[in-house]
């Protein structure tokens, strides 16, 4: 397994369109995926993401917490798609603005491994 030296040195960010599209492909393929018996590598064991971008999203107003939802990306790897949840437990996105704080493309392991943990 790799260890990751990255961690904290590239961004993670992506669009609310990138995030739709993830999510809506993962929905729309979830129960097929499983019923094909494809590779499970398509599932991680865990994903990475640096602090600057969570820094990012905790440090928009009104900011309380992080909703993670599942999305698919076009090679049908399963990943982490984390947005700021604020006061009314909604998700802190808007479909008109390009400034959307939306995290993704984590460190996937397999692949970019962590070293050896109880977890892992």
């Amino acid at each position: 397994m790799k260890n990751n030296q990255s961690v904290g040195r590239i961004s993670h960010l992506i669009t609310l369109d990138e995030a739709a599209a993830m999510n809506g492909r993962y929905r729309a393929e979830k129960d097929a995926i499983l019923a094909k018996g494809v590779s499970l590598n398509i599932l991680p064991i865990c994903e990475t993401f640096s602090r600057a971008d969570f820094d990012t999203l905790f440090a928009q107003p009104g900011c309380i917490g992080v909703r993670i939802y599942l999305g698919m990306k076009d090679n049908l790897d399963i990943s982490a798609v984390v947005v700021g949840v604020n006061g009314n437990n909604e998700d802190m996105i808007n479909p008109d603005s390009l400034n959307n704080v939306i995290i993704e493309n984590g460190e996937r392991c397999p692949a970019d491994c962590p070293p050896k943990s109880s977890l892992n």
